[in-house]
């Protein structure tokens, strides 16, 4: 049993949807005016009308919780570490045995901020970033070992191998973010109710690796201590995938006796993945981050490279790997996540009900937190809950609505 969590990162859900989907917009009394922030020693709190998010200054960790909650727990994250590995050296579990290893929580941070600002597209914001530079250690199993190597036999240090930058924001307003100069790939971020970070890396020394991973580590924890997980129990995360939709139970042990057992997650066809945090059926948080990642080149170019995910359990929480390819010419990766709470439709955090099995209904089942067909919708007398049920037949082509964080699509006939 881990003490701490594992290694780390890397969201906002977007979907593509055909050109006979209409766009119906949170009401405008959603769109809360006030965010503000406080900070101690180890931490630095925002809160708007609707959540709590607080961002740890020791490591790259945040939570984020209703704003009415005063339990101190809350759904979060944890950054630990990146891993540099070669696919061709190990093809069933490259993530396991990665030669490269560079630790995020044995790092000195740096804060820049917080500040406010306000514009017509954020609305009131919070920003607030953390950079490190960070070393990588490289295992003597064979292979390179990069370029600036120092270190004990076994292992060669690479010092000064990158610096690390991560910015958190929370806005008032929902908005679009993308990468500077590809527009086409716009992810809608939730004004109130989400804090979108991004996680930069320029490299500062080549690395023999075709892929760079980061761990990041999903689970419910306290403020007091964002290292460390609360009871595993009662809560599962649903992974939102091409062929269904996944549950991960984070109290399990996934192995095959030795090693860890690590899945592939099968992007949906959106710009955004997601893992929803569940209690009792409840959907409530959410962690997400973007299939593509911005990649700088030696040459000054820039290109976006497509992610691939893993995951799997450990007893603990949920260690989800995002990976992308890189080369010797790769000068900076710009990763795109976020964290947040599911917001209702007038306002405030309001959960979602989903079925026992996990399932949701529709034809655009992949690319929604709760697919429900119209009539099959009751609002919980005073709880704010949807609940999903489906009445869907051949006979009954009714339109489908899907609530995707707190957008709402409405199929025409």
């Amino acid at each position: 049993m881990l003490t701490r969590w594992p290694l780390v990162v890397l969201v906002a859900v977007t979907m593509l949807f055909s050109a006979s989907i209409l766009f119906v917009s949170a009401p405008a009394s959603a769109m809360q005016d006030e965010v503000s922030f406080t900070q101690d020693d180890d931490s630095v709190t925002i809160k708007t009308d609707n959540v709590t998010v607080e961002i740890s200054k020791l490591f790259p960790a945040a939570l984020v919780r209703p704003a009415n909650d005063t339990t101190g727990y809350g759904y979060g994250f944890m950054t630990s570490c990146f891993i540099g590995y070669n696919e061709s050296d190990v093809l069933e579990n490259p993530l396991a045995e990665g030669r490269y290893h560079a630790s995020l929580t044995n790092t000195t941070w740096t804060m820049i901020g917080p500040t406010e600002s306000s514009d017509d597209v954020l609305g009131h914001s919070v920003t607030v970033a953390f950079m490190a530079t960070v070393d990588i250690s490289y295992r003597l199993a064979g292979g390179g070992q990069g370029s600036g190597g120092s270190g004990s036999a076994g292992a060669v240090l690479i010092e000064d191998w990158a610096e690390v930058q991560f910015t958190f924001q929370v806005s008032t307003k929902s908005h679009f973010s993308a990468y500077p100069g590809f527009s086409d790939q716009d992810i809608s971020v939730n004004g109130s109710t989400e804090v979108k970070f991004d996680i930069g890396v320029t490299l500062n020394k080549a690395i023999f690796a075709d892929h760079l991973a980061t761990d990041t580590s999903l689970a419910k924890v306290h403020s007091s201590d964002m290292s460390a997980p609360a009871d595993s129990q009662g809560y599962k995360l649903f992974g939102y995938q091409v062929d269904g939709v996944t549950t991960s139970d984070p109290s399990v042990n996934e192995t095959d006796g030795t090693s860890p057992i690590v899945h592939r997650f099968q992007y949906r066809y959106a710009h955004s993945q997601m893992f929803a945090f569940v209690e009792e059926n409840i959907t409530k948080g959410y962690f997400s981050w973007a299939n593509k990642v911005m990649l700088n080149w030696s040459g000054g170019s820039s290109t976006l490279g497509d992610t691939m995910a893993y995951y799997g359990t450990d007893g603990e929480c949920l260690r989800v790997y995002i990976s992308t390819p890189i080369s010797v010419e790769t000068t900076a990766i710009t990763h795109d996540p976020s964290l947040g709470m599911f917001e209702a439709p007038g306002g405030g955090v309001w959960p979602i009900r989903v079925p026992d099995d996990g399932g949701i209904f529709g034809a655009s089942a992949m690319s929604v937190v709760a697919g429900v067909v119209i009539g099959g919708v009751v609002i919980g007398g005073g709880v704010g809950v949807i609940w999903a049920t489906s009445r869907r037949t051949e006979e009954d082509p009714a339109d489908t609505i899907s609530l995707e964080k707190n957008r709402f699509y409405r199929k025409r006939r």
